[in-house]
């Protein structure tokens, strides 16, 4: 019998075969044709072809090439853009880096254009020159503001002029919430003995209600010296809460200060290029250390504040803060006292020390070290009884503690048929006292938990800490 063919008389097996060589041959000749640029590219950024990858950069300079005529303006502009580039002298030279910094530099509505030249450094490394100049939104030379053009469009800035700036802040926030079935739907249980309740709180069904704050203030800053400056911050929260929140149904506004702070800040470049800068303030002020993960919010909101869900207060009630940094590396020591609800403060106090520094880019690496010496804020046991305090560091002690007494003499927690009459009860982890209207609830905290800690942090470098 003949032998089946296919097409020109070629054997099926073979004709499949000469097609998946074909197809194959097409595929090498269309990456043969797309290697030389998709390759050549993909080399480059894996492996930074610039003939001075990786050397050390020796020495970075950053000019205006149209200057204002404000020297205090055009130094601010410097320093910008220094810090968003985010390169100190020892880093190693990357084009690709370069490119992203000078991305972040460009993100400055005031800057126009952007540049930069590397060449070989005597010691062997490289010098960065930076060159960048301004756009139509950069400083004219007589100053800007309400207070000097006298036009109501300049709002909110007051005034700009030879290193003093003056703005006026207006925020604005409205929200809408609801839930459904708060609380599991048995707000007398979860919500039993809270001091945060008021008249009726949500539970079973469907609840919403409305929120809303205004912050106005003005903050500025004004130069002491040519590397020196003096700053400060006034400013009010006006909220309110309409509807039927969590733990209330009251409706209720609330109205006081939020920021009231001075502070002094100043540093230098020297002639290659490291920064030095330091900064002190003291007063009501937000403080979130690092990322966040210790310490973030320092006040408290709800309750007779209102706008529990837009959390509308981050200010404490006292910030003494100093820090100091070199180009990547930074220190600061704090006191803090964070500004509780009235009827849930603990007058939990808060020293601390924070070193944080960045050894690669896009690699942060922080140590934190912080002491309670005060807090009035305790610790239940599983069978409800006090185990420890927050103050001293939050050290829990082995026999339970209560306050002292009058003489200055502490009392132990005694059980059974040895607790004095006067002494608190603790149920399901609750302390209570017994009195003439029956047992009341002790008051609770609502802040986070500070007792001494060291970490380590990982992660990007947050924006809001550089000084």
């Amino acid at each position: 019998m003949a032998e089946r063919t296919g097409r020109r008389g070629v054997p099926p097996q073979a004709a499949s075969g000469g097609k998946r060589a074909r197809v194959l041959a097409a595929l090498l000749c269309g990456a043969a044709v797309l290697l030389p640029a998709g390759g050549g590219s993909w080399a480059q950024g894996v492996t930074d072809a610039h003939p001075f990858a990786m050397r050390s950069i020796d020495t970075i300079s950053v000019r205006i090439t149209n200057p204002t005529g404000d020297p205090a303006y055009d130094d601010r502009m410097v320093d910008n853009v220094r810090r968003a580039m985010g390169l100190f002298p020892g880093s190693a030279f990357s084009d690709d880096r370069m490119r992203f910094a000078l991305a972040a530099v460009r993100r400055n509505p005031a800057v126009q254009s952007v540049d930069y030249d590397v060449l070989p450094s005597a010691t062997g490394g490289v010098d960065l020159a930076v060159s960048f100049s301004l756009g139509d939104q950069a400083q004219p030379a007589r100053g800007r503001g309400m207070a000097v053009s006298g036009d109501p469009g300049d709002f909110p800035l007051i005034v700009d002029h030879n290193g003093t700036m003056l703005r006026f802040k207006l925020d604005a926030l409205g929200l809408y919430y609801a839930n459904n079935n708060a609380w599991y739907g048995r707000p007398d249980l979860m919500l039993s003995g809270n001091p945060m309740v008021e008249g009726r709180p949500s539970g079973r069904g469907y609840d919403d209600w409305t929120e809303a704050y205004l912050h106005y203030g003005v903050y500025g800053i004004t130069p002491l010296s040519e590397s020196l400056s003096l700053y400060g911050g006034l400013s009010a929260i006006t909220s309110g809460s309409f509807g039927q929140e969590l733990f209330t149904d009251e409706t209720r506004s609330y109205t006081f200060f939020e920021d009231a702070y001075v502070g002094i800040v100043g540093g230098g470049v020297d002639a290659r290029g490291n920064r030095l800068a330091f900064n002190v303030t003291a007063g009501r002020q937000r403080f979130t250390l690092s990322n966040g993960f210790l310490i973030a919010n320092t006040a408290a909101n709800g309750g007779e504040r209102a706008a529990l869900q837009a959390n509308a207060r981050w200010a404490s009630d006292f910030l003494a803060l100093a820090q100091i940094s070199y180009n990547d590396t930074k220190f600061e020591a704090f006191y803090l006292d964070p500004d509780e609800l009235p009827i849930l403060d603990t007058k939990t106090r808060i020293l601390g020390l924070n070193l944080e520094t960045r050894p690669l880019s896009g690699l942060s690496l922080g140590t934190s070290y912080l002491s309670v010496p005060r807090s009035d804020s305790r610790y239940f046991g599983p069978t409800g009884t006090v185990v420890g305090t927050r103050e001293g560091a939050g050290a829990l002690r082995r026999t339970p503690q209560l306050p002292a007494e009058p003489g200055g003499q502490r009392r132990p927690v005694l059980r059974g048929r040895d607790r004095p009459a006067d002494q608190p009860q603790f149920r399901h982890g609750r302390p209570r006292r017994l009195g003439r209207a029956g047992l009341q609830p002790a008051r609770g905290a609502l802040v986070a938990d500070r007792q001494l800690s060291r970490v380590l942090f990982l992660g990007r470098r947050p924006r809001h800490l550089d000084l």
